[in-house]
């Protein structure tokens, strides 16, 4: 696939999540995505759809982000690096894990 294609591809993605993520954000059960589904409108649905419409709205404004650095790196993982996060992880689960967490993750560097 070349990166033309990925880039656009990405954004026709990004795009329609942004569209039905704010809908779910902003009108909640009574959005018009839901409409053909006749849901009922109790509190615990309206207030879930609008967390997960929410939770949408972040990964469509990611892979908003994302698009046009496609082009520039390589790999897409160099433009959203989680190693840091990855490398303190262990800890909280095994603090005597925390060292070969460490030097796991140094062997990966590029």
């Amino acid at each position: 696939m070349s990166r033309r294609l990925l880039q656009t591809v990405n954004l026709a993605i990004a795009l329609l999540t942004l569209f039905l993520a704010g809908s779910s954000l902003i009108f909640g059960a009574g959005s018009p995505v839901y409409a053909g589904a006749e849901i009922p409108e109790i509190p615990v649905l309206d207030s879930n759809l609008r967390f997960m419409g929410g939770m949408g709205l972040g990964i469509a404004l990611a892979l908003i982000w994302i698009t046009p650095r496609i082009e520039t790196h390589n790999r897409i993982q160099s433009s959203v690096d989680l190693r840091p996060a990855w490398r303190n992880w262990p800890s909280y689960i095994n603090p005597g894990d925390r060292h070969a967490s460490t030097a796991a993750c140094d062997l990966h560097r590029d």
